[in-house]
């Protein structure tokens, strides 16, 4: 049974062997993250703005962080803050053959 199969199992409940796992830092995953670009409307603000207009510190190791900064520091702005767009295909262009590369490796995309 590969990570695929382990992932898949899990997110249907069908009890895997082991609880899939998501710790690139140290060196296991069974999950292969996505490699979308921003897009061409995102323009960073400051230095660890995501899409959606949060800052986050990173902490020591690479996929661990916290977000130090909101946008929305009350709802009455919700109406009025620009969502992240998913929709422009720029994001996705390397997206094709990472998956291949992911399937042959037995990953689970995420």
């Amino acid at each position: 049974m590969d990570s695929r199969d382990i992932v898949r199992e899990a997110i249907r409940f069908q009890k895997p062997p082991k609880l899939p796992v998501n710790t690139p830092s140290m060196g296991v995953s069974d999950i292969a993250g996505l490699p979308l670009k921003p897009p061409a409307s995102f323009h960073l603000k400051q230095q660890g703005e995501d899409g959606w207009g949060c800052i986050w510190k990173n902490a020591e190791l690479p996929n661990v962080g916290q977000i130090v900064g909101h946008p929305l520091l009350d709802l009455s702005r919700l109406d009025s803050h620009p969502l992240a767009d998913y929709i422009d295909d720029r994001r996705y262009v390397d997206v094709e053959p990472f998956l291949e590369t992911a399937w042959r490796n037995g990953k689970y995309d995420s």
